[in-house]
């Protein structure tokens, strides 16, 4: 028979192990949380239930939302202990930076890795090769994680950059800019203390990351 000390010292360790499971889990929610808020944010500016996807497309969140601020206002919606992992991923791939420029027309690398790969197995099952199979396993499936890594920690830490600088009310007013089809340029001239120049932002973003 367990004396009292023994059982709740079980009690204990049961309760972490349940903590744990719920903040691994709460992880991933409160990224697509961020990430259901702005596409339900655009989808009232439009006045319409949802927004169906054009064909041909794989945005990950909304079609008349930009991918890199999709995932930008997703990772501002995560733990802060996950942004933490992500801004230091940052800094040690800041030389291999996807230019702003890029960035702000991009498409997701991870939607588009995934199109390259089935678009490959639809010609390999065109070709009579009938034993093509299709693995989906997260970073193997790109041809350059580290791509895909910066993608997102580009996007958090340039939200995260554009508010420190602006003030948080600031990625509201991109959201709205970017809705009513303004590049991030034309939003940027409206700022304080940021220039509109993308290369010169750039700069002064990669120098604000290393601080």
């Amino acid at each position: 028979m367990k004396n009292a000390s023994q059982v709740q010292a079980q009690s204990v360790a049961s309760y972490s192990a349940d903590s744990a499971l719920r903040r691994s889990e709460a992880r991933p929610l409160s990224h697509e949380a961020g990430r259901l808020f702005l596409i339900a944010y655009v989808n009232a500016r439009l006045g319409v239930a949802s927004e169906p996807k054009k064909p041909g497309t794989d945005h990950y969140g909304h079609e008349r939302i930009p991918e890199w601020f999709d995932e930008a206002v997703a990772t501002l919606c995560e733990f802060p202990a996950l942004q933490k992992t992500r801004r230091e991923a940052m800094v040690r791939l800041v030389d291999k930076r996807i230019p702003f420029a890029e960035l702000f027309a991009m498409e997701h690398p991870v939607a588009q890795a995934l199109k390259d790969v089935i678009g490959a197995a639809r010609e390999q099952r065109k070709s009579g090769d009938v034993r093509t199979e299709i693995i989906i396993g997260g970073a193997n499936l790109l041809p350059s994680p580290n791509r895909a890594l910066a993608f997102y920690a580009e996007s958090l830490t340039l939200a995260q950059f554009l508010a420190d600088k602006e003030g948080l009310a600031f990625i509201g007013q991109i959201a709205a800019g970017l809705f009513r089809g303004e590049t991030m340029t034309q939003i940027l001239r409206g700022t304080k203390s940021l220039t509109s120049d993308l290369r010169e932002l750039e700069k002064a973003w990669v120098k604000w990351v290393g601080q």
